[in-house]
């Protein structure tokens, strides 16, 4: 009798256990997502400026705006962050967002007035700097949600996952749009040479103000010829070079 008691009482505290390392991964996930929310909310704030601006200037691109607003819109719906089917579709309607500002900025390069601007310079800069945060927010929550996800998949904590109804987490995955010439980005440069956020297979490196090491073009804004000219193309804000064997 005893010993059965003893026994009974050291399965409870090992399934107490597990409960608990289940409900504070869970958590851990669902922190580090929230954190990925502040950043993607400071996005949703510069989109209206951006958007504002550049109606000014490409009058013939209603489609493109009013698709963009509808991403942002349903980006900013609420949603469970326990719930993996609204996590799914909160993270789906990020990338449509995400695709569509890529989108404005690739339109937004056959408009040099708009290029010029200030305010759309700065606008990009700042994205960049978001988006850098993003990404590394981004990381974080991968990171948490393989630890949930394992536990949940794992014997004997899968057990105890299924009773408490602690469910695994999708990840938040962002697809290469240009994966086929081994570039990473919002938007393919220009006959697939570099792309926009990063392009440091490129020989180009950072974000924002940062120079393009080896195309000879500095700062956010195109130049119009000479060594720039001659072997860059501008992205997303960035000097990007298109003429250059990638490495990856």
């Amino acid at each position: 009798m005893l010993y059965g008691l003893i026994a009974a009482a050291v399965v409870l505290l090992l399934l107490y256990m597990l409960y608990v390392r289940l409900i504070t991964l869970r958590n851990k996930a669902r922190e580090a997502l929230s954190s990925i929310d502040v950043q993607l909310r400071q996005r949703h704030d510069l989109i209206p400026n951006v958007v504002t601006l550049a109606q000014k200037f490409m009058t013939h691109e209603k489609e493109l705006f009013a698709g963009l607003v509808a991403a942002r819109n349903q980006a900013q719906q609420p949603y469970r962050s326990d719930d993996p089917n609204a996590v799914r579709q909160h993270i789906e309607a990020e990338k449509q967002l995400s695709a569509g500002l890529g989108r404005l900025f690739a339109v937004a390069e056959n408009y040099p007035e708009l290029r010029s601007s200030e305010t759309i310079l700065t606008a990009q800069q700042t994205l960049n700097e978001v988006e850098g945060h993003i990404a590394a927010a981004r990381r974080f929550y991968n990171s948490a949600v393989t630890d949930l996800n394992n536990a949940v998949e794992i014997f004997p904590s899968s057990l105890v996952a299924g009773m408490v109804g602690v469910q695994k987490l999708p990840f938040y995955e962002v697809e290469d749009a240009a994966a086929s010439c081994g570039c990473a980005g919002l938007a393919a440069a220009a006959r697939c040479g570099c792309t926009g956020l990063a392009a440091a297979s490129c020989g180009c490196a950072g974000l924002g103000t940062a120079v393009a090491a080896r195309c000879g073009c500095a700062g956010l804004a195109a130049a119009g010829g000479g060594a720039c000219g001659a072997g860059c193309v501008p992205e997303f804000g960035l000097m990007v070079k298109n003429r250059v064997a990638i490495a990856r």
